[in-house]
């Protein structure tokens, strides 16, 4: 098991959400992008924090980030 931090990021410039996680300078997991257009401050927070979870969720990586990047 790598001991590396892991930094899960988010770009949240222009149109969308751009999510990703590093460690040792390369991507772990496969980018997504999610609309940042809602209705709502609501529904545009709740969509960061349902996405957010995602960084997680691949069950053949066991680790929780050690950083965060927002950009």
């Amino acid at each position: 098991m790598n001991n590396n931090p892991v930094i899960f990021i988010l770009d949240a410039g222009g149109t969308g959400f751009k999510f990703s996680a590093v460690q040792d300078w390369h991507e772990i997991i496969e980018p997504f992008t999610i609309p940042s257009a809602a209705p709502t401050l609501e529904e545009v927070l709740q969509k960061l924090i349902t996405d957010h979870r995602r960084l997680g969720e691949p069950a053949h990586i066991p680790w929780r980030s050690t950083a965060e990047s927002h950009a």
